[in-house]
C-alpha cells in the first residue's frame, strides 16, 4: 500500500490533532476565557449545580409517593436522571486535569506518527476527526432538545407536586417566591445535568475513537518500518497511546455504573409505562431511544479500541524480523509485550463495554418487552 503524500498525510493528522486540541482548550477554562465558555463550563459541573441537583433530588423524593402507595412518574424520572447526571458533573468538577493529560498524550502520539500515513489510514483518520465533530454537534443539539422537552413537561406539572401545592397555600409573597425558587431549581438542574451528561459522552467517545485510530496507524507503521531509530520512535508513540488509553479507562471506570444506570433502567421504565398503561408523553418519547444513542456507541467504541490494540501486536509480529538487527528485534518484542493484553473500556461490576455487552443489554431489553406484551395479552 503506497504512503500518502506528505501534505495530505500531515493535513489528516492535523485535523485529528486539531479536534483533540479544541477539546483540550474547551475543557481548560481560565479567567481569560470568554463569558460564553465560562457559562457553559459552569453548567457542566460546579459546586453550585451539584448542590442544586441535591435539592431537586430531595424535592423529588417528597413528591414521588402517591396517597395510594404508588409513585408519581415525573419525580421518579427526575431521580433516575440525577443518578446518571451527577457523576458526569463530578467528572467535570474533579477529573478534567486527567482528561487534559489524556488528550495531550494523544496529540503527542499523533505528532510522532503523522509524517507517513497510508491512504487507507488517512481516510480513517479523516473520518474519525469529522465524526468526532459531528458527535459533538449532535450531542449538543440532543441536549438542547431534551432540555426543552423535559422542561415543557415538568414546569407546568404542579398537580403532582406536594411542595408546589404547599407553597401555593402559603402567604402570597412567600408562596410566589417559593414556587419560583422550585421552578428555577428544576430548570437549572435539568440544563446542567443534560449539559454535563452529553458533553461527557462526547469527550469519552472522542478519546476512545481517537485512540483506536491512532493505534491502527501505529500498527501500520510497525508493519512497514524497520531500523532501531524508527522502531524506538514508534515504541515511544506506543507507550504514550497505551498510557492515554489506560488513563481514559481509569478516569471514568468507577463512575460508569451510575452513569449507565439510567441509560439501562429508564428505557425499561418507559417501556413498562407505555405497554401497561398505553400512555405516552414527550419525556417518554425522548428517553426511549437513549440506550441506542448512548450505550450502543460506547460499546462499539470500546470494541473498536480493543480490536485495534490487539491488532498492533500481530502487525508488530509481522514485521521484518529477518533483515533487522538485535536491537530492532528487542524493540519489537517490547512492543508486542505492551500490546499483548490489549486495551478497552471497562466498568466496575459490569466488565468490558464491547459488542457482547451491547448484545446482552439489547437482548434483555427486548426480552423484557416481550414479557410485558405477553402479560398484557394474558390479562
Amino acid at each position: 500500500m503506497p504512503p500518502a503524500s506528505d501534505s495530505s498525510s500531515a493535513r489528516c493528522a492535523r485535523e485529528l490533532s486539531a479536534l483533540l486540541r479544541d477539546w483540550q482548550q474547551e475543557l481548560l477554562v481560565t479567567g481569560a476565557s470568554s463569558k460564553v465558555r465560562r457559562l457553559v463550563a459552569s453548567l457542566r459541573g460546579t459546586r453550585l449545580t451539584v448542590a442544586v441537583c441535591a435539592v431537586t433530588a430531595a424535592l423529588s423524593l417528597v413528591d414521588a409517593p402517591r396517597g395510594d402507595g404508588s409513585l408519581h412518574d415525573n419525580p421518579v424520572r427526575v431521580l433516575s436522571a440525577l443518578v446518571s447526571c451527577v457523576p458526569a458533573q463530578m467528572f467535570f468538577l474533579r477529573r478534567v486535569p486527567v482528561v487534559q493529560r489524556v488528550l495531550q498524550d494523544l496529540m503527542d502520539a499523533a505528532s510522532i506518527l503523522e509524517p507517513a500515513f497510508y491512504w487507507e489510514r488517512q481516510d480513517e483518520l479523516l473520518r474519525t476527526a469529522r465524526r468526532g465533530r459531528l458527535v459533538g454537534r449532535v450531542c449538543a443539539s440532543y441536549a438542547v432538545a431534551s432540555a426543552l422537552v423535559i422542561l415543557s413537561v415538568l414546569l407546568p406539572d404542579d398537580g403532582e407536586s406536594r411542595v408546589v401545592l404547599g407553597l401555593r397555600g402559603a402567604p402570597l409573597g412567600v408562596g410566589v417566591v417559593g414556587v419560583v425558587a422550585v421552578k428555577a431549581a428544576v430548570t437549572l438542574s435539568c440544563v446542567s445535568c443534560l449539559a454535563a451528561f452529553y458533553t461527557c459522552l462526547t469527550v469519552l467517545l472522542v478519546m476512545y475513537t481517537a485512540s483506536a485510530s491512532l493505534l491502527g496507524a501505529l500498527g501500520d507503521r510497525f508493519g512497514a518500518d524497520s531500523g532501531p531509530e524508527q522502531l524506538a520512535l514508534l515504541c515511544r508513540a506506543h507507550g504514550r497511546l497505551v498510557l492515554a488509553v489506560c488513563r481514559a479507562d481509569a478516569v471514568f471506570r468507577d463512575l460508569y455504573p451510575l452513569y449507565l444506570s439510567t441509560i439501562l433502567l429508564l428505557p425499561l421504565l418507559t417501556t413498562t409505562e407505555v405497554v401497561v398503561t398505553g400512555n405516552i408523553d414527550l419525556i417518554a418519547l425522548s428517553t426511549m431511544p437513549v440506550i441506542l444513542c448512548v450505550f450502543v456507541p460506547l460499546c462499539f467504541a470500546g470494541q473498536r479500541l480493543q480490536d485495534t490494540s490487539v491488532m498492533v501486536c500481530w502487525l508488530v509480529y509481522g514485521g521484518r524480523w529477518v533483515s533487522e538487527g538485535v536491537l530492532a528485534r528487542r524493540l519489537r518484542v517490547h512492543a508486542m509485550a505492551m500490546a499483548n493484553k490489549g486495551c478497552g473500556v471497562s466498568v466496575h461490576g459490569l466488565g468490558p463495554l464491547d459488542r457482547p455487552a451491547c448484545a446482552r443489554a439489547l437482548s434483555n431489553w427486548f426480552r423484557f418487552l416481550q414479557m410485558l406484551l405477553s402479560l398484557r395479552a394474558a390479562a
